[in-house]
């Protein structure tokens, strides 16, 4: 697994994490792509573990992401002790060419699975930094007492060309209270 983080200081305790991971429905069994988004789903589950959450997941579905899409379909089921004891909400966006609400916030993990799942390829376009703005627009709108954790996956070069790229939107993150983990899928 590659690693590479980017961290912004903000507030006092509060961070935005850009977290490199490639993902590939082709892992080595050793490394598998299961493996790796449980690692980095135990990492938000900690983040979460003394504070209600609210986890926006942002998930491309343009022509280049197929691959990745096969990968990101198996983390539905460990998403469970994310929202166990209604303790955190999820909600999955898709981006291609257009942004679209898959799945509205919910503490069913069955309900967010089943979006997951039926996540389809579509179009060529990547709207990643629109977005980012409209899961930070939505984590927004959660009661500020709530954890607000965008879980964004997107093409490697994207990632860090867009977001590091885009200080207005890491500044609103921050203003937001909003901890990003950026995965970047295999293209």
């Amino acid at each position: 697994m590659t690693l590479a983080s980017y961290n912004t200081p903000m507030r006092p305790a509060v961070f935005c994490l850009l977290l490199a991971v490639t993902l590939s429905a082709q892992a080595t069994p050793e490394n598998s792509t299961a493996d790796r988004l449980k690692s980095i789903l135990q990492q938000i589950n900690l983040e979460t573990v003394h504070k209600p959450t609210s986890l926006v997941i942002a998930v491309p579905t343009n022509d280049s992401a197929s691959e990745a899409l096969a990968a990101i379909r198996q983390m539905g089921p460990m998403l469970e002790p994310l929202v166990a004891g209604g303790r955190g909400e999820i909600a999955v966006l898709s981006y291609g060419d257009r942004i679209r609400t898959v799945q509205p916030f919910t503490s069913d993990s069955a309900a967010v699975s089943r979006a997951i799942a039926g996540l389809k390829v579509s179009g060529t376009s990547f709207a990643m930094i629109d977005a980012v703005a409209k899961a930070i627009s939505d984590l927004e709108t959660r009661p500020v007492y709530r954890r607000r954790i965008l879980l964004l996956i997107g093409e490697s070069k994207a990632l860090s060309r867009g977001l590091r790229g885009n200080q207005d939107l890491i500044d609103r993150a921050e203003r937001s209270a909003v901890l990003i983990f950026a995965i970047a899928a295999a293209q």
